[in-house]
């Protein structure tokens, strides 16, 4: 086994960097500005639906609720969900996605409500999706003891949506995830951290009643 050490590495990284800088900033650019944007894949499908091929109709998105609210331990039939690099291979018209090794390359969540239910489709799952989130926020405001605590909590969430390129099913079960890891950390920041760095009790809470007994 061969072991590098950090400073080593740190140098090559730094040389391969300067390299690639050197060598064409454009062409640096342009491909960061490219994947950071994700909207080359998208302006395929535009091409492409419903020209050459028909909405949805919302099969895309019933099947990725479908999936997130069908536990496979109730379940066990539930079928896996398809290659997101074979959806997009299939959109895009760009059958080399498929030979790509180690990576999966998705349409994101707003191609795919497109594919379903075209442009009006997408406004509307936006605005649905605003108002959901933001009643996430909301939520966490009316619950949470000090709006730090909510901003934060409802952060959590609201990055689980940040990502133009996550799939549908991605997006609803990150988002429900981490709603439903928040409410857990929020109960727990009430009940139990709070009193404590406060100086309370947890008789003096009402956590622990008489006999040491919850």
């Amino acid at each position: 086994m061969v072991v590098i050490g950090l400073g080593e590495r740190y140098a090559t990284l730094g040389r391969m960097a300067g390299e690639t800088v050197a060598g064409d900033v454009d062409a640096v650019v342009q491909k960061f500005a490219l994947r950071l944007a994700y909207v080359q894949n998208f302006g395929l499908v535009l091409r492409r639906v419903p020209a050459d091929l028909p909405h949805r109709e919302g099969e895309l998105l019933g099947a990725a609720i479908g999936h997130v609210f069908m536990p496979r331990i109730l379940f066990p039939g539930k079928p896996p969900l398809p290659s997101d690099s074979e959806l997009t291979a299939h959109y895009t018209a760009n059958i080399y996605i498929l030979y790509m090794t180690g990576t999966s390359i998705s349409l994101g969540y707003v191609t795919e409500l497109f594919i379903d239910f075209g442009l009006p489709g997408v406004v509307l799952a936006g605005l649905l999706l605003g108002m959901l989130l933001g009643g996430v926020h909301l939520g966490f405001r009316a619950a949470s003891p000090d709006p730090a605590l909510a901003l934060a909590l409802a952060s959590g969430v609201l990055l689980s949506a940040r990502a133009f390129e996550t799939a549908l099913p991605k997006l609803i079960g990150g988002v429900l995830a981490a709603f439903l890891v928040q409410v857990a950390l929020l109960w727990l920041l009430r009940a139990w951290l709070l009193p404590l760095l406060r100086g309370e009790s947890l008789h003096g809470a009402g956590l622990v009643r008489d006999g040491g007994r919850a």
